[in-house]
């Protein structure tokens, strides 16, 4: 079987949670940004969300990454305390080094604008910072001074080049060198923590955000408080401010804050030009904010990217997916054979234009935690979205406008009750039939009646019915996958379905997914020993080992395949 070929990427969205800053980089010619989520670090081009690069070495989960300003470097850190160092400018982006630099999470990187030098801080115990030469990872002179867990730092990017860190109990500390030495600490937030601190592009003032909702300007040369920024009560914002970030032209500074607002201000009066309100749901926290060459793109606690438009206040383009592991995919009916919907953990499903990779996602959610299954089919010239969960429900959801439009519109949604926990999800090309996999049942809708239930002498994981639906194929957890034939028998005006067994077939991993191709003369099976086998009806076929495990699978009607990986 040929090695499948990559078409496109679409990024996770950055790990944020809410309540947490997260820190967001940029490339040279910023029209990328770069951040994490779980083990890989994306790097994410702005208006292009289909040509993002995944870098996915690190063993751990990894918290922040940043590009080095001669464009030829990423420096990423680790929940471990653990620095990489790899080349961008290589398609396989090798790894030139790796470094332990502190005893816990990495919370902030900066490179000094030669490129040459990188400060990183973040969690003990012992040390909470370390500042270091890139090519060597020889040490140049010392973060001492903090007592309390580093939030962030920056390089002062003129001679005398500094390094500004603020904590968790409200001191910004600051070292000059090199070799790096203690001059002073700063008292200007209240009791809380210091989330950011930036410098500006000519090293002139540099920017502190803190948990006390307020905003300071220093001087970059003497470290004298400039002023506050000032919005609503005598505080920069009405909520934790998470982020702030500088103008390219050093005229300017963004804040985002937990009042689920970005503010743009002017840095020589300090007052504001403009300010982006979201709405006011909890995951629209604003908690991490960068200002490019090219745009200015704040990130919410969903995790949802946002370019801000500078000309109009509340103008905005989002870009939503996921940042949580997803559980399911399915392509769109023939009419929109380019769009695809996934589901995740959290009960979110985002329907993508294969084409463009334009995402919206569907409100309101189809259900209240993961979701375990998904499927669209047309029935009587409707479209809908069959779907189960860990809410023990199959649900079924008629989609009224294409999710090509500017938004998504879902209409009212029929529930059926689950007795068990599903775990598997199929529907038959007409969209009469749906079957559901439980722990050792087969639950059957056929068009409007009741649900009927068929139990199995096995535990079941992965199912599929086959477009016409006649037949129905399960895997089990003994390397198995059994293929049922659906005979529907009318009984007083209702039809009852049995299943009998047809046959079936051992595999070389437990069962994770299975699939009928659409003309039904293929069946698709994804095991937990990283492959993918293509079976004909007389189950001869053939392996296809892929480098990381898959979870789920589509086929479209093309007989490609679309499977995410778990990294």
């Amino acid at each position: 079987m040929a090695k499948p070929l990559l078409k496109a990427i679409f990024p996770s969205l950055p790990g944020a949670k809410r309540g947490n800053p997260i820190v967001i980089g940029t490339c040279k010619d910023g029209d990328n940004i770069v951040y994490c989520n779980g083990r890989s670090v994306f790097i994410a081009p702005i208006d292009d969300p289909k040509s993002a690069r995944v870098y996915s070495e690190h063993a751990v989960t990894a918290t922040v990454a940043k590009i080095s300003p001669n464009g030829n470097w990423c420096a990423s850190g680790d929940v471990s305390g653990t620095i990489r160092i790899w080349d961008i400018t290589q398609p396989n982006m090798t790894c030139k080094r790796k470094i332990q630099v502190l005893n816990g999470p990495i919370r902030d990187i900066a490179w000094c604008n030669d490129s040459q030098r990188i400060v990183a801080v973040g969690e003990g115990p012992g040390r909470f910072g370390h500042v270091f030469f890139a090519e060597t990872g020889a040490s140049i002179g010392s973060i001492d001074g903090p007592s309390h867990t580093l939030n962030s730092a920056d390089f002062k990017r003129s001679k005398p080049h500094k390094i500004v860190a603020g904590s968790e109990n409200r001191e910004i500390t600051v070292f000059k060198g090199p070799p790096f030495k203690f001059e002073n600490t700063l008292r200007t937030h209240e009791k809380s923590s210091i989330h950011s601190i930036r410098y500006s592009p000519d090293g002139s003032m540099y920017a502190s955000a803190g948990a006390d909702k307020q905003v300071f300007l220093y001087d970059g040369e003497t470290n004298e408080n400039i002023g506050s920024f000032v919005e609503a009560d005598g505080k920069a914002h009405n909520g934790s401010v998470y982020a702030v970030t500088w103008s390219p032209d050093g005229t300017k500074i963004a804040t985002a804050s937990a009042d689920k607002t970005v503010i743009i201000w002017d840095v020589e009066t300090r007052r504001v030009l403009k300010n982006f309100t979201f709405s006011s749901k909890l995951e629209d926290q604003q908690v991490g904010i960068i200002w490019t060459k090219k745009a200015l793109v704040s990130i919410s606690a969903s995790g949802a990217i946002n370019k801000l438009d500078l000309e109009q206040e509340q103008s905005r383009t989002v870009r939503t997916g996921h940042n949580k592991a997803i559980t399911s995919l399915t392509l769109a009916t023939s009419v929109d054979e380019n769009l695809l919907y996934s589901a995740d953990v959290d009960g979110h499903v985002i329907a993508w234009d294969l084409e463009n990779g334009h995402s919206t996602r569907l409100s309101p959610d189809l259900h209240p935690s993961k979701i375990t299954g998904l499927c669209c089919r047309k029935t009587q010239e409707q479209e809908n979205i069959f779907s189960i969960g860990f809410d023990d429900q199959l649900c079924i959801t008629p989609i009224i406008t294409s999710a090509k439009e500017t938004s998504t519109v879902i209409g009212d949604t029929v529930k059926h009750r689950l007795t068990q926990q599903p775990t598997g999800l199929s529907v038959s090309e007409d969209g009469r039939t749906s079957v559901v996999v439980c722990h050792n049942k087969i639950a059957i809708l056929i068009e409007s009646c009741d649900l009927r239930e068929c139990e199995l002498p096995f535990n079941t994981y992965g199912i599929a019915i086959s477009p016409n639906g006649e037949f129905v194929a399960v895997g089990d957890q003994k390397q198995n996958v059994v293929v049922f034939k659906l005979i529907q028998e009318n009984v007083k005006n209702d039809v009852k379905p049995i299943i009998e067994e047809d046959t079936s077939l051992e595999l070389q991993g437990d069962c994770t997914a299975v699939e009928f191709s659409p003309d039904g003369n293929f069946l698709v099976v994804v095991t937990s020993k990283k492959q993918i086998m293509s079976i004909q009806h007389s189950f001869l076929g053939s392996n296809l080992c892929i480098r990381n495990k898959a979870s789920g699978s589509c086929l479209t009607r093309k007989h490609k395949l679309i499977t995410p990986i778990i990294r």
